[in-house]
């Protein structure tokens, strides 16, 4: 979560707003990854819904698959003498939301605050974040990703 915030992924939003505001919250929870330093990451469920209601990724367009096949790619890797690759990190969070499609993209959380030796602790006050970039769970986010390369 912190580096959530240190990198202006994700911002406190107001709670006071109007009633007529569409906004949706996202389900998270945390999961350890243990493979390498044992490290926790938040995994945000947008597909969860309440019954009888949809949930985000049912009112969102998954887009067309833009990923191209394998064995084409394979072939191409041997016309050439050499091959350039990169895996560009956290790639779907480049992408900067609107300012009004940040309100889909509402999560609950325990605040984050920093002591006098900016050392970061949480709060036992939930606070409404929202993310300002894309986050990864959506379902029209690998499309984006594809379309804009």
């Amino acid at each position: 979560m912190l580096n959530y915030i240190e990198q202006k992924h994700v911002e406190i939003c107001s709670t006071n707003e109007s009633k007529e505001k569409q906004r949706q919250y996202l389900p998270n929870h945390a999961v350890k990854k243990t493979q390498t330093e044992n490290k926790w990451q938040i995994v945000f469920d947008a597909s969860s819904h309440d019954p009888g209601m949809p949930s985000l990724n049912n009112t969102l367009e998954a887009g067309q698959n833009l990923l191209p096949e394998i064995v084409g790619c394979l072939l191409k890797f041997q016309m050439h003498g050499f091959a350039v690759t990169c895996d560009g990190k956290q790639a779907f969070l480049q992408f900067i939301l609107h300012e009004k499609d940040g309100d889909f993209t509402r999560f609950l959380r325990y605040k984050l605050e920093f002591d006098s030796y900016d050392t970061p602790y949480l709060t036992d006050e939930i606070t409404v974040y929202r993310f300002t970039r894309l986050p990864f769970g959506l379902i029209c986010s690998p499309f984006v990703l594809c379309a804009s390369t």
